[in-house]
């Protein structure tokens, strides 16, 4: 009589299935699946739009990784970047949540996008300031 026991724990339970019967091959396999972290990072749109001195979202964070270390950037159209973190700051609201505020006050009328790189995930912030 052979028999087969299924372990699962893929939804943080312990789940264990017992089948039992002749026939069944009990050839043992285990299969190695890699799995890709994707961190969460979320902004709300940009304001005031247009900017003149200086403009403001609400972002919120993937707890496990420090908002302060992450790569922030300032890009013109042409994909130039422009500057880094000297003139952004995050107010934070909480552990997970705060306001990127960027002064802009000494650039020119344009589109500009604002790069944020948290852990494996990267978004664009278009903001426009017009003088």
């Amino acid at each position: 009589n052979d028999s087969i026991v299924f372990y699962s724990n893929a939804s943080g339970l312990d789940n264990i299935s017992y089948l039992s019967g002749e026939g069944i091959d009990t050839t043992t396999s285990v299969i190695d699946v890699d799995v890709e972290v994707q961190n969460y990072l979320y902004a709300y749109p940009p304001f005031p739009m247009p900017a003149k001195n200086y403009i403001k979202t609400l972002i919120y964070w993937d707890l496990s990784l420090d908002i302060d270390k992450d790569i922030i950037e300032v890009y013109n159209i042409y994909g130039e970047k422009l500057e880094g973190r000297e003139r952004i700051r995050i107010d934070k609201q909480n552990q997970y949540s705060g306001w990127l505020v960027w002064d802009c006050s000494d650039v020119e009328s344009g589109i500009y996008f604002i790069k944020i790189n948290h852990g494996t995930r990267t978004i664009y912030l278009k903001v426009m300031v017009d003088r």
